[in-house]
This record gives structure tokens, sequence and C-alpha cells, in this order.
């Protein structure tokens, strides 16, 4: 390619992109290069590469579950079914997959796959001195995708078990003239996902009447990364597409396969599979990580692979690349979203836009901006992005139209409010990350009345309230008004002294404290509650509810001094009952 680009006359310099096991191949042939250039000062070996991206790599390693491979092993190996033994011996146990695999089953206990560690030595070895095996020369850019979560998500538990089938026999007798008497298991296979670090726990519990083979795993996980099964990291579900292939092979499969003994002999009939964990084949496995985050990133200095990559790995020396992108859910190994598309297609430019580096995009979290989570008007207030590897660029602020920039700089503003109810303070970086912190302006706002539950009443009246009725429904089945505002801490709530209340006249009593009153009518007319409520920035305005109150015809008296009658006044239902149920009358047994 490079001398076709010199043939043409063209300046152009190649980008390489490396999906998979592509990325190990691409990492390899350009480091080595640079090696071979370093050694004989010969130009050919100049890649002449301006940009090499790495897409979901295992630079630390893949890993399928080891349960999956085990079953591979059990049916290929030990059962002598011939496609799961190709798939055991080409390709779990090909050239390149021990390569690739931190672990492999097999028939010893050790599971851990040496051969592994054999390659990334060699890879390692192959750029020039202290390049760890990455191309680093002729001015080339080196970055990432990973497919798996930077948040830490989990797909799946360690220890899970996660596949559990079932296929049994149906046995019939020449003495009982063929009907059939019982269900005999002939074969089983029971999987779990690989326990935590440092933990011990079953992995594998396989059985097979004919031929007769069992096998049974425990493993104790001494590896530090955590559950390679469990950690975050683009899917491949291996357990998964077994899970179907299994169903789908016992379902057609005579069940005089599996003979026992005479007189007892099998029918002819089909086996009958029972899919038990999942409880139905069509239902999914959840999806196991096969190139775990922290090994496409190829990070370092972290306690396990479950830690969330949420700073700016190239800022704390904790990644080898130059720049990398990753979101926060788990995805199909070698997928794309829009947003990834847009950051890769960005860094390749095209004919009319030229390459732009773009900074490196992860989850950044809003507690990195700090600052208060309250401010008062007319005050500056301070807010900062303390660590700047928290974040992967510089900043450009935005704010809601009740705050004001006072002065800014690239990682922090001051800023002041000038009407009170809820503000924002955005971040947003060169990549088109954003981060947004929403803080409250002012003193409390208010939101709306509403009221005690239906049949409350609680209020404590020297005067019948029985004998009244409110203009607002609600008050007619409890006598309970609470009221909500906007700008208060939880702990401010809960202080009595951050709330008054105020009646209009005497027609009222209140009862209470805090947010909430209880109304004691004394006599019929227009009036009104008053409250308002403070914060630190002290006293929001007073918020009135009026209403009439109106007295009930001397009918309705007798009977509401023994009853209950809500909601009045009503235009559909009314509910009737007793205010003392004491005074319920007894029934016979």
């Amino acid at each position: 390619m490079n001398q076709e680009i010199k043939n043409n006359g063209s300046t152009e310099k190649l980008v390489v992109i490396g999906p998979s096991m592509g990325g190990q191949i691409t990492r390899y042939a350009l480091a080595y290069m640079e090696k071979k250039q370093q050694e004989t000062n010969n130009v050919i070996w100049n890649h002449n590469t301006r940009l090499w991206v790495s897409m979901d790599s295992p630079h630390q390693g893949a890993s399928i579950p080891l349960a999956t491979q085990g079953d591979l092993y059990f049916l290929g190996e030990l059962l002598g079914k011939n496609e799961a033994k190709s798939k055991y011996r080409d390709v779990i146990n090909s050239k390149a997959a021990r390569q690739m695999l931190l672990t492999i089953a097999g028939a010893g206990s050790n599971f851990y796959n040496t051969d592994h560690d054999i390659y990334n030595q060699e890879l390692i070895a192959s750029g020039v001195a202290n390049s760890n095996g990455y191309p680093v020369q002729n001015g080339i850019r080196k970055i990432a995708i990973a497919n798996g979560s930077m948040s830490g998500a989990k797909s799946v538990n360690p220890s899970e078990k996660f596949y559990e089938i079932v296929a049994l026999a149906k046995l019939r007798s020449v003495l009982t003239f063929g009907i059939r008497f019982a269900k005999v298991p002939v074969f089983r296979i029971n999987n779990w996902f690989m326990p935590d670090k440092n933990a011990t726990s079953m992995l594998l519990q396989n059985y097979s009447k004919k031929p007769e083979a069992a096998i049974s795993w425990n493993i104790t996980n001494n590896l530090g990364m955590g559950s390679l099964d469990a950690v975050p990291g683009g899917s491949f579900n291996a357990a998964n597409d077994l899970k179907t292939e299994v169903y789908n092979t016992l379902k057609g499969t005579n069940a005089l396969s599996f003979p026992i003994f005479i007189p007892l002999l099998w029918s002819g009939e089909r086996l009958e599979v029972e899919q038990r964990i999942p409880n139905n084949i069509d239902i999914t496995i959840a999806p196991q990580a096969f190139i775990p985050t922290h090994s496409a990133l190829d990070t370092n200095g972290f306690s396990d692979w479950y830690q969330p990559i949420d700073k700016n790995l190239v800022c704390t020396n904790q990644t080898p690349f130059d720049s990398f992108y990753g979101e926060n859910t788990n995805m199909g190994h070698i997928t794309f979203t829009d947003k990834m598309v847009d950051w890769l297609l960005k860094e390749l430019g095209d004919s009319t836009h030229p390459p732009i580096p773009q900074h490196p995009s992860f989850p950044v979290q809003s507690i990195a901006l700090t600052g208060a989570s309250m401010i008062c008007l007319d005050v500056n207030s301070i807010y900062q992005f303390t660590d700047i590897c928290k974040v992967p660029s510089a900043v450009t602020w935005s704010v809601s139209p009740n705050i004001q920039i006072v002065s800014s700089n690239s990682y922090g503003l001051t800023i002041k409010g000038f009407s009170s109810g809820d503000g924002t303070i955005t971040a947003i970086f060169q990549n088109g990350l954003t981060v947004t912190k929403t803080i409250w302006v002012g003193v409390p706002q208010f939101n709306e009345f509403t009221f005690g539950s239906l049949g409350s009443t609680q209020s404590l009246c020297i005067a019948s309230a029985n004998d009244y009725s409110y203009s607002i429904p609600e008050l007619n089945s409890t006598d309970e008004i609470i009221s909500n505002f906007s700008g208060l801490t939880s702990t401010e709530i809960l202080v009595a002294t951050n709330w008054e209340w105020q009646k209009l006249n005497g027609l009222i009593i209140l009862n209470g404290t805090k947010n909430s009153r209880n109304v004691c009518t004394i006599g019929a007319g227009q009036t009104s509650v008053s409250v308002r409520a403070k914060n630190a920035c002290g006293w929001s305005n007073w918020v009135e509810l009026p209403f009439e109150i109106t007295e009930l015809p001397l009918s309705w008296r007798q009977s509401q001094s023994i009853f209950t009658i809500y909601p009045n006044p009503s235009t559909d239902f009314v509910n009737i009952k007793l205010r003392d149920q004491n005074l319920k009358p007894k029934t016979n047994s």
C-alpha cells in the first residue's frame, strides 16, 4: 500500500483498524515494522501510519466461560460427538484461541492457560525498546474502543448457575405389557459461572447414561481480575449458542439410544427434554464478558476488572493508548453505537473534514464537579473539577437562565444566581460529552397543596366540626392540609421553625407542625390559610389557600354526629361510616 501511495505521488498516510484479534495482529505488525526499521535503517519498514484503531481487542486476554468449554470437552472428548469434538479441538484449542484465552478447560484441574502468557511475552517484545509491543514511532496515534461497560456494570454474577438441561427416557416393561411406569434421567448438564476472585464454587456437573460418563468440576479462582464471566466486557454469548445446539440435538434423539437392561426396554419415542435453567429454550442466557473492558484498554493500576473507568486513563498513565472510547453499558463484541461512530469519524476525517484528534470518551460523574447543591441570590459561588484526570479535556461552560457566570477557566467557574428555582451548570467537553449539575438557587418555591389521606381526620376541635362543610372537597374527608415546596434539603424540611402558617380569621383553628396543619372549624364564612417556608437563603413568599365554610342543615347534623359522611359536597357516590366503631351492632355467630 505504501508503495502504491509513493507511485501515485501522494503524501497520504495510512489508517489501520484492527477489530478483535485483528487488533492483536495489527499491533504486532506495526510494532514489528518499527523494530525492523530501527535494526536495519531501511525505509521499507516505515509503516507510514498516522492512526491505529484497536477495536475491542484482547490486549490482556479474552474469556469464554469455563463451564461452556467444559461442556464441549464432555460432549466431544468423552461422549464422542463429532461437532463438539471439532469445536473443542479446532476452535477452543486452536493456536490463536490458546494465545487469546486466559483460561482453558480440559482433563486436568488447572484451568489457567500458560500459552497466553508465552504469547503475551512475545507480543511485548515485538516492538522497539520500552514500547511494550505497541507502535510508537513515525508519528503514529493510537486509539482504542471498548464494547464493555466503563461504569462497572455486570451482566451476570459470579458463581451463578446459568444452565441446566435434563433428558429423560420413558421406561416401559414387558411385565407391564408395555405401559410406561417411570421416567429415568439419561443425560444432564449443570453449569455455573466462574466464582469471584479467591472464591471456590462448583463449575460443572455433567452426566450421560450412554456412553457412560460423568464429570464434576470445582474451581478456586486465583485470578486477581475477578470472575472473567462477570467482569464488564464486550460480550459473545457462547453459553447461549451451546444451549440451543444441545436442546435441538436432544429433541431429535431417539430414546433407544439409551438402553438399560432386559426385561426393561426403552420405547421408540423421543427423549423428554426438560430445559430447566433458563426454564424456556426461548429465554436467552445473559451474555458473558468475552473481551473484558480493562483488557480492551490494556489498563494498569486497578485492583480488579470490576472497577469502573471513570477517569482519563491517558492523564493517569494507566493505558498505552493516546485516546479511548467507551460507554456505560455492556455491548456485543464488535458493535457500534451512533455516538461511537461519530467519535471515530472525527478521528478519521475525510476529503472535506480534516482529522480531529478526539479526547477520551468515558462516563464522567456529576459528582466530579464540586460545589454547593444550593446557592443564595447575588452571592458568588465556585464550582470546579478539582481532579482534571476525572474529565477528558478542558471545558466550555453553560448555565441556566437564572444563573450568571461571573468568571470561568478551563476547569472551573464562579457564578451567582438572580432568580429562585432550579438551576443547572453544564460542562461541555471537546469530544461532545457533557456533565450537568443541578442546583437550587435562592429561597424555597411553592409547588402545591395536597391533603391528608381519606378518612384521616385528626383535628382537636373545641367545637363540633361536624356541623360544617368545606368548599374544598378533600377537606370534608380529611382536615389535613400539606404544603409542598422546592428548595429545602431533606434536613431542612424536618425543622419545625422552617415553617410558618397563618389563618385569615377566627373561623378556624390550626393544629400541627412543620409542613402540615389540621383545620378545626369554628364558624361559617370565607377564610383561608397561608404558609411560607425557609431554607439557608431565607423565607419564601407567603402562599394563600382560600376556602369557604358552609353550615350544614339541621337534618344533617344528627347523622353527622354519629357518622362520617364523605366527600361532602359530592357529585357522585358518598361514603357513610360510624365515627365510633363501638356503636357497631353485634351480629349472631
